[in-house]
């Protein structure tokens, strides 16, 4: 993991143990990172755990009943650079269109 990478995962362990500490569930601890961390919501995820890359491979490999490896670090990589969000909450897609929901 890189040097920054690896600090942040370590402050969010911090800061989840604390937050789960005070009655925080999962999804509340990741919109509270979510305001410090511009990540996707599939890594946010993954920090609320703490989880490095490395272990979440690990446990999907220990899910998958065929024994392959089905999953890599840079697919799961991959996966979390990908920002999930519907069309509408593009910002060039605002400029250009109007999003059904907003136009009601």
């Amino acid at each position: 993991m890189s040097g920054k990478g690896y600090q942040t995962l370590l402050d969010c362990r911090h800061r989840g143990r604390l937050l789960r500490e005070h009655g925080f569930t999962v999804d509340q601890i990741v919109i509270v990172f979510s305001l410090d961390h511009p990540a996707s919501p599939l890594r946010l995820y993954r920090y609320a755990a703490g989880l490095t890359a490395s272990q979440v491979i690990t446990a999907h490999a220990a899910l998958d009943s065929t024994g392959a490896t089905s999953l890599r670090e840079a697919r799961l990589y991959d996966y979390e650079n990908v920002r999930h969000e519907a069309p509408c909450n593009r910002v060039e897609v605002k400029d250009r269109h109007r999003c059904l929901v907003t136009a009601r």
